[in-house]
């Protein structure tokens, strides 16, 4: 088990004590050390801040502030570190279709692939493949398991 982790925000490694816990990663650790994670809240807090003032209060209450676009935005900046523009530049890259499966998704983004121990992104995937590379932890042991036992099974 590694004794350190380098934070997503400033890349240094540092040691796990360094992060906060955050059990849905597979690391059980935040991405970002605390001092970012601290910067990276206080940051967000006063822009939120910003938001309500300029909007005022009812406008911010009934859409959380954001349109759709805005939330977009913020949530592929703050969950995966990258703009909307280089989220269409990989749709466009992948044909706007599942880089697994082939499908493309009608009514929602794909989902940005990505692995939860380093942060590295890979492809865009659908809902389905997504959730189920999730589901089989990112370990391709397991999927090759399951290969070999619907291939047993299928015949």
């Amino acid at each position: 088990m590694a004794e350190s982790k380098v934070c997503r925000t400033c890349e240094a490694e540092k040691p796990l004590s360094a992060f906060y816990s955050y059990p849905p990663n597979l690391d059980g650790l935040e991405t970002r050390c605390k001092e970012c994670k601290k910067e990276y809240s206080l940051a967000r807090h006063y822009a939120n801040r910003k938001t309500i003032l300029a909007k005022g209060r009812e406008s911010y209450r009934k859409n959380g502030g954001l349109s759709k676009e805005e939330r977009r935005r913020a949530n592929l900046k703050h969950s995966y570190g990258m703009t909307l523009e280089e989220y269409q530049e990989r749709f466009d890259a992948q044909n706007g279709v599942c880089a697994i499966c082939s499908e493309a998704e009608p009514r929602k983004m794909l989902a940005v692939d990505h692995c939860h121990v380093s942060g590295q992104l890979r492809a865009l995937l659908c809902t389905k493949c997504n959730t189920g590379i999730g589901l089989f932890r990112d370990d391709p042991t397991l999927l090759e398991r399951a290969i070999a036992y619907l291939v047993r099974w299928s015949e």
